[in-house]
């Protein structure tokens, strides 16, 4: 695993919702139910930043469009459409609490050996 990013936790739970840097997509962070999820921010739709989006329970939804990604799996839950492709699951990252910041930390790729 790698730090990608920290944010005060103090703005992190007066927020809900902040965008931390982390070009080219950014992290959209949420505290929710007493911890942080983070996913990637931009939208695999519309490109369209979830950071400005609404948060309900554990998914957010995007500003463009309205498509809900879950928090937790970074799946797209709605809208349910049979055969539709057009959202791919947005990428999430690991989150910890650390004294007074939430470290953002992107999962190390699963490498197979021969």
């Amino acid at each position: 695993m790698r730090e990608v990013a920290r944010i005060p936790l103090a703005q992190l739970m007066e927020a809900t919702v902040v965008r931390a840097s982390y070009p080219p997509r950014d992290i959209c962070v949420v505290w929710v139910g007493g911890e942080a999820y983070a996913i990637e921010d931009t939208c695999s739709h519309g490109e369209a930043s979830l950071s400005r989006g609404r948060v309900r329970g554990y998914s957010i939804a995007c500003p463009a469009h309205g498509y809900v990604f879950s928090l937790l799996t970074g799946e797209r839950s709605a809208p349910r459409i049979a055969g539709e492709s057009l959202c791919n699951r947005q990428k999430r990252y690991i989150t910890r609490v650390e004294g007074e910041e939430v470290v953002i930390l992107e999962p190390s790729p699963v490498e197979l050996i021969p």
